[in-house]
């Protein structure tokens, strides 16, 4: 699917350039185009989903997730980290702690990603 504007539009906050760029390409095929610049449009209802990068949350460094929180509420945001292990429930105990609807360990699985984007964004589970 190409980035129109009925794209489903996903902020991603905090991620190296690598990591936009493949969700980028891994969410385009569901109906997303994904933004990096907040200050495009702000407010609740702008964003379908919010994905942050957050290299340590266990020591407290959780402040982006707040400040994603306050500022789109109710939008569902999904943490990524290096720091969650590939073992950890996506909408589990550490996603409940931290107060986002998915936690997701990097490196990310393309796989992985899209199952947690569909379900939060309730769309039809994606293809195998």
């Amino acid at each position: 699917m190409n980035t129109t504007d009925a794209a489903l539009p996903v902020l991603v906050v905090g991620a190296d350039r690598a990591t936009a760029e493949l969700l980028r390409e891994w969410l385009a095929d569901s109906g997303c185009a994904v933004e990096e610049d907040p200050s495009r449009g702000s407010g609740p209802g702008r964003y379908a989903l919010i994905v942050v990068d957050v290299p340590y949350p266990r020591q407290g460094k959780t402040e982006p997730l707040q400040r994603m929180a306050h500022e789109y509420p109710g939008t569902p945001v999904i943490a990524l980290s290096p720091t969650f292990h590939p073992s950890v429930e996506p909408s589990g105990e550490a996603a409940r702690a931290l107060g986002v609807h998915a936690v997701l360990p990097k490196p990310l699985h393309r796989g992985t990603l899209v199952a947690a984007a569909h379900r939060l964004l309730q769309l039809p589970p994606p293809p195998p």
